[in-house]
């Protein structure tokens, strides 16, 4: 990826990043836009599916070329507020509390 086009997806992004930041990160997202482009070239025509699509919930889906069923979907219970809000890093007893993004 050439400098002004990560530069620009920096700035799509809102992302403020150190000269040392915006080099690793660079050479990360080269590295998978690499990756990306050999997964490409992997020929996959004529090749079955081996995960679960395209099957409705309560049929049966392939994988690995056997037929599994699927699991009807119910509504179920909801995790209760307090359990939810346990595992975050910050609220304020009823709310996540995440970081502004963007301007007001």
């Amino acid at each position: 990826m050439k400098p002004e086009e990560f530069d620009a997806l920096c700035r799509l992004s809102r992302l403020d990043l150190s000269q040392e930041e915006r080099e690793r990160l660079r050479g990360e997202f080269d590295s998978i836009l690499k990756y990306v482009e050999a997964l490409r070239a992997v020929p996959t025509e004529g090749v079955e599916p081996t995960a679960m699509g395209g099957t409705a919930a309560g049929g049966t889906a392939q994988v690995h070329g056997e037929a599994r069923p699927l699991r009807a979907d119910e509504p179920g219970g909801s995790l209760p507020r307090a359990e939810a809000l346990r595992a975050s890093a910050r609220q304020d007893g009823i709310f996540f509390d995440v970081p502004r993004v963007g301007s007001a």
